[in-house]
């Protein structure tokens, strides 16, 4: 079965460093707000739909301008921001037992991301592109009140490695205007991720349509 999802919204902030005809070296920043819709307690299959909680991420991003090519790199840090959430929890005695939890307290790996990427102009418009992506996600950990709660096992082999190949396309919607030396604009961008190594992570592909907005 295929199921289509929404995911959470990010909202980005970045910033010029520096910038000429050829390099422009930038930094971002994040803050992830918590819009999927959240797992229902009484669920045994879970969907990624999103963590739940708010993320604060900083990258940096460096660009080179090469004809109609685009080459960038980026590295970034990302903090999930500890919560409290109504969970089922393994019990210590028993087989197979679990109980629910109304305040069990997750802190959430942080992650480091990494990309190589190649944009190449086909005309005003349309634009391709091909990458290299590396996701590195630190181990969960979660605590609450129970003494008959195991909160270590929700975290057993929950540190991740991820190395992603991607493709895609994208396009200029409408035409750009520019605002206090900015450019404003829409684009839409369709991609397809193959997972080439990992740990601890699904190993299927997948494809995404992405819609972002500059202002």
């Amino acid at each position: 079965s295929q199921d289509v999802i929404v995911g959470d919204v990010s909202v980005f902030n970045q910033f010029s460093l520096l910038q000429n005809s050829d390099w422009a070296l930038s930094l971002q920043q994040l803050v992830r707000i918590p819009s999927a819709p959240n797992n229902h307690v009484t669920d045994y299959v879970r969907y990624s739909r999103g963590d739940g909680q708010i993320d604060l991420g900083l990258t940096g991003l460096l660009d080179y301008q090469w004809k109609r090519f685009l080459f960038g790199g980026k590295a970034g840090y990302l903090k999930q921001l500890s919560d409290t959430k109504k969970m089922r929890v393994p019990v210590k005695q028993g087989t197979n037992t679990e109980m629910v939890d109304r305040s069990v307290r997750r802190d959430l790996g942080d992650v480091i991301n990494t990309s190589l990427e190649i944009f190449y102009s086909v005309g005003r418009r349309w634009s391709a592109n091909v990458a290299y992506l590396g996701f590195f996600k630190g181990p969960d950990r979660y605590s609450g009140g129970s003494d008959q709660a195991a909160y270590w096992q929700l975290g057993v082999d929950s540190a991740q490695e991820l190395h992603i190949a991607r493709t895609g396309v994208s396009y200029l919607i409408g035409n750009p205007s520019a605002r206090s030396g900015l450019e404003r604009k829409w684009v839409a961008n369709v991609n397809f991720y193959q997972p080439v190594a990992g740990q601890n992570v699904s190993e299927g592909a997948a494809a995404a349509l992405e819609l972002q907005a500059f202002f």
